[in-house]
């Protein structure tokens, strides 16, 4: 039965172990789901070692060098050969069978495609069937703009079809083939911020279509974040630790790789989905 490792990488979040359970709970296979959490926070989780199949890393928060390197870490350090690759944030949540609805649809693609899609909201008093009645689908981003060091701006805009090329993964909901996480694996400190658009590029590079899913099977919750909201229940690390000493520009990294493809070619790729 193949396998599913789910990379979540946690910054001072009390949603976090909500989020494992969850998983587990809605897979319909959940002993085939393993974690690699890496969470940064004032102490070390004392639940989350004792969970079967969770491999877990600590740091303390104002060690933490952003979500990127984080989930970087995790492929890196705590993956273990599992066929499949999901990663989400800490405050989400799944619906019944994603696991066997991933993996299936995947198989159907192609195990050469990235799956994703931004995820609908879901809030914490919400039900399962509000949610996922109310917002089935994922959002599809549409490039707005590309920033030098080439972050990418866009708006969420719906999709024609059930799938469609896409020009940036969500950081909140990626599948991919366990291969395509170790391929996209990187040892120098790159922009903490732009993983989205780092891991984008490598999919490019190594022969790999990022494909927009219609049907949510992850929900996230897009609390406030602001500082002083009155909804904000998190810290964000750009509020808290100085992140210093990173690559702003991963493109000039990424082009020293020995890959089918360049990075820029991948900057003048995701031009054509520019509006």
């Amino acid at each position: 039965m193949y396998k599913i490792f789910v990379n979540i990488a946690s910054y001072k979040d009390t949603d976090l172990v909500n989020t494992i359970n969850d998983a587990i709970i809605k897979a319909k296979f959940p002993n085939r789901v393993y974690f690699g959490v890496s969470e940064q926070s004032e102490f070390q989780n004392k639940i989350l070692p004792k969970v079967k199949n969770v491999r877990y890393l600590y740091a303390h928060y104002t060690d933490s060098k952003g979500t990127g390197w984080h989930r970087n870490e995790i492929f890196k350090e705590l993956y273990n050969g599992e066929e499949f690759c999901l990663t989400v944030d800490s405050h989400c949540r799944f619906k019944k069978n994603w696991d066997e609805s991933y993996i299936n649809t995947i198989l159907e693609r192609g195990e050469n495609t990235i799956l994703t899609g931004f995820p609908p909201h879901f809030d914490f008093h919400e039900s399962y069937n509000y949610y996922t009645n109310e917002r089935p689908v994922n959002t599809y981003n549409k490039i707005v703009n590309i920033s030098e060091y080439y972050q990418i701006s866009g708006e969420g805009a719906g999709a024609p079809h059930n799938f469609a090329e896409t020009p940036v993964i969500s950081g909140s909901n990626t599948f991919s083939s366990g291969a395509f996480s170790q391929l996209s694996i990187y040892e120098e400190y790159l922009h903490p911020f732009l993983d989205q658009e780092i891991v984008s590029c490598m999919a490019y590079m190594y022969g790999h279509k990022v494909e927009f899913m219609q049907d949510a099977l992850v929900w996230h919750n897009y609390r406030n974040n602001s500082p002083g909201s009155d909804e904000k229940y998190r810290m964000l690390v750009s509020e808290e630790v100085l992140l210093q000493g990173y690559i702003y520009n991963f493109v000039e990294v990424l082009d020293r790789r020995h890959s089918p493809r360049t990075a820029t070619q991948w900057t003048e790729h995701i031009l054509k989905f520019k509006q």
